[in-house]
């Protein structure tokens, strides 16, 4: 597989989300979703790329490196927390980052604007980021990359709900992946203290109106460490983002093989 390097709607409570300057998250606050608090290399390039630490009412959850010009997230990296109460945490609308558009701007998250927004917002703002116009009657589901089922609270759930943390997905697709694997880390990382999670999107060659990249793969890979830290084992997973394919499942040497990068701090070893 070649690979390059993925309601009811109510007034969103503000979330906080720090887009950084530095070309990295070492020695930030969301350095702990990292093993070992390096993150994942290969990444490097000329693409209009943004480190973004994705909160919740002042509080880091994930991570994410962001494309500007695909408008997807590259990855989101997080610890998984087995799911506690309601799965969804949807109390909020689908938001977007005012900060990719302006680094002056407020760090909370807003609401995807609507077209007719004051001082021609709607327009800036989808300049460096999807907005919910994007994905609305497009044939394509909204899909997490950090899935909100992964998180165990309210506020952890309802900060994935950000188009920086989206892609577009085939419904059937979306599904595939939820069925695959989100629904069974529980399972895989039985016995970890802590799982390290690296999921992500490895861009196609088509655009969602001729905007967002639609992404040919859907990848994820987990570090799973004692109480200690110790690595305790790693797996890994990927789906084409088509309709009628199923997950695949592999070690974290072959995915990483297959996407000539480095996920974890010493492959989890």
């Amino acid at each position: 597989v070649g690979v390059i390097l993925f309601l009811v709607v109510a007034t969103p409570t503000p979330s906080r989300s720090k887009v950084l300057n530095s070309p990295t998250f070492t020695g930030g606050e969301c350095e702990v979703y990292f093993y070992g608090g390096i993150e994942p290399q290969g990444f490097e390039g000329g693409r209009n790329m943004r480190r973004i630490c994705q909160c919740y009412k002042d509080t880091a959850y994930f991570a994410t490196l962001y494309d500007q010009d695909r408008r997807i997230p590259l990855y989101s990296a997080y610890v998984y927390g087995k799911n506690e109460g309601s799965r969804c945490g949807r109390n909020v609308a689908w938001c977007i980052e005012p900060q990719l558009t302006d680094q002056n701007e407020n760090d909370n998250l807003e609401k995807s604007p609507s077209e007719n927004a004051p001082g021609g917002w709607f327009n800036k703002v989808r300049d460096f980021q999807a907005v919910d116009q994007d994905y609305k009657h497009s044939g394509y589901t909204r899909g997490h990359v950090n899935p909100n089922g992964h998180h165990k609270n309210e506020g952890s759930r309802s900060a994935t709900f950000t188009f920086t943390n989206i892609i577009p997905q085939p419904e059937q697709a979306n599904q595939e992946w939820a069925r695959g694997y989100e629904t069974k880390m529980e399972t895989l990382t039985a016995g970890c203290s802590e799982t390290y999670v690296i999921t992500g999107a490895s861009p196609g060659d088509q655009s969602l109106r001729n905007r967002v990249n639609i992404p040919d793969y859907i990848w994820s890979a987990f570090c799973c460490v004692d109480n200690n830290g110790r690595p305790m084992k790693s797996g890994a997973h990927i789906l084409h983002n088509v309709a009628g394919e199923k997950v695949i499942a592999m070690s974290l040497a072959s995915l990483q093989l297959e996407l000539n990068i480095n996920i974890f701090k010493n492959d989890c070893q």
